[in-house]
């Protein structure tokens, strides 16, 4: 009978269990692998998030992964879209806010691509030299529910500027742009990263200028994660000097974040398209590594921080950049959960096949003492 129970538990050790372990560990190689079909939630057409999302779409769809891309004016409610635990919740959004107060339990960041400055453009003729003077006059501050809206609130509130003695313009970026040039209006706000075409032509009209906010350093103290940066002289064009002096800015990190159900797959595979799309941010007068972690808010992918410190594993060399990296970040979990286990049973196993000799052999020398 004993030896009857010791095979069947030799038959489950060295049998049973290995091929549950393979089983498991094939279902969720597939169940890990990227969706093929992923939904973006992005900002509005013309907008920063927006070319990042087509350049995403382009990257994934090298891997056979389609794209659907929404667009947004509410840019600060893309996170809690991704938060949500609706089953039809985005995979991939962005992040370019205060956080400083909220909890997203379920969404990852993927780190900052780009710092994206408030610049504020102002008509030449209005002789507008200070942000204080921007009291009482018209401003384009962007939809209400978006990124450049919130920011540009907060900041004009230090001033003493809000809609009780100021005209708040509410309009989306290409209107804004339009407003502007056609003097419509007297500034106009936008949140983007200088290689935008927008800020690009807007800061190259002669008709316009870019507004200094001297105070930024002191700014980006009282509201994380804000940052002062510095536009040099030149930035846009040497000859003429656009602009013709360093021009202090306040800036916002653009962070990509995924939904915790989108997985550890897709998770990875965006990390290392940003790594490779986004190495650097060289336009300002201090250079920074790109992508990093700016929001402390928020979870970060385990498997994005080792892409950017220490590079791509090996295994994507081996088996292609998609599935080299499940096998990296997201197989690899699985497979030390099914090892330890069969190890530990080993040692149980091994354990309770000693006590009994073990005790035989105290008794017999027991039996011998006189």
């Amino acid at each position: 009978m004993k030896l009857f129970k010791r095979i069947k538990l030799l038959h489950f050790y060295y049998f049973v269990i290995p091929n549950i372990a393979i089983i498991s560990i094939v279902f969720s190689f597939f169940y890990l692998i990227p969706p093929k079909e992923i939904h973006i939630l992005s900002g509005p057409k013309g907008g920063f998030f927006s070319l990042v999302s087509e350049e995403l779409k382009e990257e994934l769809n090298k891997y056979s992964i389609q794209v659907r891309i929404d667009h947004t004016e509410y840019t600060t409610n893309i996170i809690e879209r991704l938060n949500t635990k609706n089953g039809n919740r985005p995979h991939l959004g962005f992040l370019a806010q205060d956080i400083s107060d909220e909890y997203y339990p379920n969404v990852y960041t993927l780190g900052a691509v780009a710092i994206e400055p408030l610049w504020v453009f102002t008509d030449v003729t209005r002789n507008i030299k200070d942000i204080r003077q921007l009291k009482g006059r018209s401003l384009a501050v962007g939809p209400k529910g978006s990124g450049v809206r919130r920011i540009s609130e907060r900041i004009l509130k230090f001033y003493g500027i809000d809609e009780t003695n100021t005209k708040f313009i509410d309009t989306q970026i290409l209107d804004a742009e339009e407003a502007l040039i056609n003097r419509r209006i007297d500034a106009a706000f936008f949140l983007l990263p200088a290689r935008t075409p927008i800020v690009k032509n807007l800061a190259t009209r002669h008709t316009l200028k870019l507004l200094n906010i001297s105070e930024s350093e002191a700014l980006s103290h009282f509201i994380d994660p804000l940052e002062h940066v510095i536009v040099p002289k030149g930035a846009f064009k040497i000859s003429p000097l656009v602009p013709h002096t360093n021009v202090d800015v306040i800036a916002l990190p653009v962070s990509i974040v995924v939904a915790d159900n989108a997985g550890m797959g897709l998770g990875a595979l965006v990390a290392a398209i940003l790594k490779d799309k986004y190495p650097k941010q060289t336009f300002y007068s201090v250079d920074e590594d790109l992508p990093k972690f700016s929001y402390q808010g928020i979870k970060r992918l385990s498997a994005a921080e080792e892409i950017y410190q220490i590079g791509l594993p090996y295994l994507t060399e081996v088996f292609g950049l998609k599935y080299g990296l499940v096998l990296a970040y997201a197989f690899k979990p699985i497979v030390y959960i099914f090892v330890s286990t069969v190890l530990f049973i080993g040692v149980m196993n091994t354990y309770f096949n000693l006590v009994p000799i073990w005790s035989g052999i105290m008794a017999l020398f027991s039996s011998k003492r006189p």
